[in-house]
């Protein structure tokens, strides 16, 4: 590749075609078509289009430009608790939400709702691919099954879905026993206010509580 001189000109206009997607077939000096603007010209326009105020013209990156992936609209938030004290009788089976669990929500959190007063999180007017990430320590009956799953609720959705990616499960071996679990995994939402919340079921009927833990929610694309 030869590389080439153009005048002050020519280079302004030329990066303002390449801005407006109309890139110059050949590099050779001397080959734009139509009439050559002045500097101040390409650099008004250019600096309109940049703007998107130019009439008729939309700004796309250049091709050979490569940016590295950047989510300009971050939206992540998260709920946790440290010295639960909140214990939960009769649980069964079925997944029962963990109800009065969390103590505080996380600071930073944006594009969400972060309720620990209701143990959930609710993702607000976007949609997209979330990581959904939680841990928690808790205290429960002996030799019983515990499984923690997330569950995600949509909008003018007639139930709560669980994301099984990212269930845990847990046995204590004693009654009082500290005993910890995790889990994360990948969903898509696609609603105004999506809920997201964690739920326990146990092997039988057994107590818990909550002692410490984490709730949060990251999104990891900008569509």
């Amino acid at each position: 590749m030869t590389r080439q001189r153009y005048s002050a000109k020519e280079s302004l206009q030329r990066i303002l075609l390449l801005f407006e997607n109309k890139p110059v077939p050949t590099d050779v000096p001397g080959t734009v078509s139509g009439i050559l603007l002045s500097e101040d010209e390409s650099l008004s326009d250019l600096a309109e289009v940049l703007a998107g105020s130019l009439p008729d013209e939309t700004a796309t990156l250049p091709p050979n430009i490569s940016v590295p992936y950047t989510n300009l609209d971050p939206r992540y938030g998260g709920i946790y608790t440290w010295t639960g004290t909140s214990t939960m009788q009769s649980l069964g089976t079925p997944f029962t939400k963990i109800t009065g669990a969390f103590q505080n929500s996380m600071v930073g959190a944006h594009g969400m709702t972060v309720d620990h007063a209701h143990d959930r999180i609710l993702v607000l007017n976007d949609y997209g691919y979330y990581m959904i990430f939680w841990q928690a320590t808790i205290l429960g009956s002996p030799i019983v099954t515990y499984a923690i799953e997330p569950y995600i609720q949509e909008p003018g959705a007639g139930s709560m879905l669980g994301v099984p990616q990212a269930v845990a499960s847990v046995n204590p071996s004693a009654s009082g026993s500290t005993t910890s679990l995790s889990g994360m995994g990948v969903s898509y939402l696609s609603g105004t206010s999506t809920q997201i919340d964690l739920r326990v079921s146990v092997g039988q009927t057994a107590w818990m509580k909550f002692q410490a833990g984490q709730l949060i929610v990251w999104k990891l694309d900008t569509a």
